[in-house]
């Protein structure tokens, strides 16, 4: 499912990861809209690997749980794809459990994003993803936090 927001500059790649898909529709949302991201949503791991293998995504926001593939497995896949080892993977979760795998996790992502999820973390999230990815000025970027 893709989420469509029309932009002049480059714009950030997203690819969401959740199979609740109110949250990835409200999280795209957010980031098409306020970025003129190109947004893709997966509802798991296997569907996620598809989408990467085309979208180059610059930010990768993901639910912990989910079926099909786990999500530790997801990142190192992920990671192995060529032009990926540095996409920024955040975890988007509303709880995160306490087990050997989410500590391993942990040393792979690059944060938690807690649902429901703030918008300016998100909008954040995607800003540092492409200033990282040696996009200067990220789309609407400059214009945030100005008055309306």
């Amino acid at each position: 499912m893709m989420l469509d927001a029309a932009s002049d500059g480059e714009c950030g790649r997203v690819l969401i990861v959740d199979d609740e898909v109110f949250i990835a529709r409200a999280v795209g949302c957010i980031l098409s809209h306020s970025r003129g991201a190109q947004v893709e949503v997966a509802c798991d791991g296997d569907q996620a690997l598809a989408i990467a293998d085309t979208l180059r995504p610059h930010l990768v926001l993901m639910d912990v749980r989910m079926p099909g593939l786990p999500p530790l497995e997801l990142c190192r896949r992920l990671r192995q794809m060529p032009g990926l080892g540095a996409t920024a993977i955040y975890l988007l979760t509303g709880v995160l459990p306490e087990d050997e795998e989410v500590g391993q996790l942990l040393e792979v992502v690059r944060g938690i994003i807690s649902k429901p999820p703030d918008p300016g973390e998100v909008t954040a999230a995607l800003d540092e993803a492409m200033r990282a990815s040696g996009v200067a000025e990220p789309v609407g970027a400059a214009d945030a936090g100005r008055p309306r």
